[in-house]
């Protein structure tokens, strides 16, 4: 694997190997505790991490909340060392359970890194709320590195 975090290029990332069987595999999960309800957004970048002249399996991920997919499958791209943008916003009350799931059971490939991730209450929504987190969104939990 080759890759920088997405963030200042030198920081930590969570790299997913993906599993070699198939279904539901969590790669990443965050309970979001509290009593709050209204309308949230849940963003983060991933790489995938197979390198191109090898032909390898893609991964394919899914993202849910409260066991409810809002995020569908989605293959990533084969670009090396190119962070891929995904943001949803949810409407529903905390607390919350977060999970992105690699969703392809091929051992060999499917292998991606996950960076910045944020869940965040919106005031309002914006554009590109994962571009502008501190215009209309308030930060509700930090960043997971």
């Amino acid at each position: 694997w080759a890759c920088n975090d997405h963030t200042t290029g030198t920081g930590p990332f969570l790299i997913v190997d993906g599993a070699s069987n198939t279904g539901n595999n969590v790669a990443w999960s965050q309970q979001i505790p509290g009593s709050d309800s209204g309308s949230f957004n849940l963003c983060f970048y991933v790489n995938n991490l197979v390198i191109p002249s090898k032909d390898y399996d893609d991964p394919i991920i899914g993202v849910f909340i409260n066991g409810t997919q809002v995020i569908p499958n989605t293959t990533l791209p084969e670009n090396p060392d190119v962070w891929v943008p995904f943001n949803v916003t949810w409407v529903g009350k905390l607390p919350a359970i977060i999970e992105i799931h690699t969703l392809s059971g091929n051992v060999v490939g499917n292998d991606f890194a996950i960076d910045d991730i944020s869940f965040t209450k919106c005031r309002s929504f914006t554009s590109n709320p994962c571009d502008s987190l501190n215009n209309g969104c308030l930060l509700y939990t930090s960043r997971c590195v």
